[in-house]
């Protein structure tokens, strides 16, 4: 799987609106090391950050096909009933991300009708 750029972890971030901290907190590593990513001081070489680091992207790309960045940034942030009254980043601090997908991927469905 290729590591992701400076460019594509900054974008994640920033299009979930979320904090060094709480983005680490997704990632499983500490502040610091999001703030050397961004940095390119160094990159992800661990295969489940990098794996994880994906599947936000997915998360991200696919969200954004079905929401405006204001009404992702929601999604994640605001309890869901599809997650039994979780939020989708409860979810994904907790490695659930096809869960989360698998939502927006019905909200993008729906668009259909």
């Amino acid at each position: 799987m290729k590591k992701p750029t400076k460019k594509e972890i900054s974008s994640i971030r920033e299009s979930l609106a979320l904090s060094t901290e709480t983005f680490g907190r997704l990632l499983q590593v500490s502040s610091r090391t999001i703030v050397r990513w961004e940095a390119q001081e160094s990159v992800p070489r661990d295969p489940n950050q990098v794996l994880r680091i994906h599947k936000l992207k997915e998360i991200v790309d696919l969200g954004l096909r079905v929401y405006t960045t204001e009404g992702l940034r929601e999604f994640v942030s605001k309890p869901q009933p599809a997650f039994n009254g979780h939020t989708a980043y409860q979810l994904m601090t907790i490695g659930e991300y096809d869960s989360v997908l698998k939502a927006l991927a019905t909200d993008c469905e729906g668009l259909g009708d």
